[in-house]
């Protein structure tokens, strides 16, 4: 727990009631409806977050892919890189 405690105090924090986060979040919505893609809400806000605080979004999945464009980061995890012992 400790450990997990101490990973999260390294992380950023983004207040998403901000303008900013929200004009990142309209602005990816848009790309994405334009490209005829439809995102969850909550990834939407991952992504305005990500992209607001310049973070690298990491996942394993290409539901993002098509943002990069967008300027958001990312890096796609392989699951096989989650299962080795610290």
């Amino acid at each position: 727990m400790t450990r997990v405690e101490d990973t999260l105090a390294r992380m950023p924090t983004v207040d998403i009631s901000s303008r900013v986060v929200h004009d990142a979040y309209a602005r990816l919505d848009h790309a994405s409806t334009t490209q005829g893609i439809t995102m969850g809400k909550n990834d939407l806000w991952i992504a305005a977050s990500a992209l607001v605080v310049d973070a690298t979004l990491l996942t394993m999945d290409d539901d993002f892919g098509h943002l990069v464009p967008q300027g958001l980061r990312l890096e796609r995890v392989q699951e096989a890189a989650l299962r080795s012992e610290p």
